[in-house]
């Protein structure tokens, strides 16, 4: 069968949740009933199908338990549950931009909150910028041509987090932005480790205190209404990962080492 028979025979009337009650432990067909709200009649043609496609196998015990198939089918499910939950704002965001690896484990997002109140998406980044101890990793896409108060205040809570720490401070900016970000924050801009890259499908944050993350929209700019932030460590390692890819494309800022910024006259380096 193609795919979309597979998804059919998988996901059509009532047969996912029939893989999904089976998928710890094999049940009978009366353990079945009394738990799935489904008809005597439908619950049996159901599973009759699902045989027949070589999604579950019947026992001899006459407990139905899923296949290998079935558990390859089941395996897909949790990146289709994030995307049907949020299915407004992947229907306009990107998410084909990310490596293949990355997009595998989509579902990883599934465990943080998908942020869009504005004074919830401040604390939140405020929470990531003051709570740097061992890192914090920006893949920061700022889209401005000059830093506004609201990143003033923001820079000066991480310097204070940052202050008298030794801390893995790495930032990926755009080419363009490198300038505004030196100009605006000379001071902080000098922690950095910095490296530049070409367009990026995201804008990231990250700290010990969780990780900030915002999407392209439809037109190739990132969407700042919306942000997803979370704690969980399986949605952390998978912006870390998603932080290391840009990290490892992205070349110094500089040329001349990740700290080198151009000199001015007498040797000085430049503000």
């Amino acid at each position: 069968m193609d795919a979309s028979e597979l998804a059919f025979e998988a996901f059509g009337s009532g047969r996912l949740e029939i893989l999904r009650a089976l998928e710890k432990a094999p049940q009978r067909y009366t353990d079945l009933a009394g738990k799935l709200p489904r008809s005597e009649g439908e619950l049996s043609r159901n599973l009759k199908r699902l045989v027949e496609a070589g999604l579950l196998e019947k026992q001899a015990s006459g407990a139905f338990a899923p296949t290998p198939l079935a558990r390859a089918v089941l395996s897909v499910v949790p990146r289709l549950d994030l995307v049907a939950r949020h299915a407004e704002f992947f229907q306009h965001h990107e998410v084909g931009g990310l490596a293949p690896h990355l997009l595998a484990r989509l579902d990883a997002l599934g465990s943080a909150a998908l942020l869009r109140d504005p004074f919830a998406m401040f604390q939140a980044i405020q929470e990531v910028f003051g709570g740097a101890r061992t890192h914090f990793l920006a893949q920061w896409i700022i889209q401005k041509q000059a830093l506004t108060e609201e990143d003033h205040a923001l820079n000066r809570i991480l310097e204070a987090a940052l202050d008298g720490k030794s801390v893995d401070v790495r930032g990926v900016l755009l080419q363009e932005e490198l300038e505004v970000v030196r100009a605006g924050a000379p001071g902080l801009a000098g922690r950095f480790q910095l490296r530049v890259l070409g367009p990026a499908p995201t804008s990231l944050a990250m700290s010990d205190a969780g990780a900030f993350l915002q999407f392209q929209d439809r037109s190739g700019r990132i969407d700042f209404n919306y942000a997803f932030y979370g704690r969980d460590a399986t949605y952390v390692a998978w912006c870390r990962d998603l932080f290391e890819d840009a990290w490892s494309r992205a070349r110094p800022a500089y040329g001349g080492g990740e700290h080198a910024a151009p000199r001015g006259k007498g040797g000085a380096r430049a503000p």
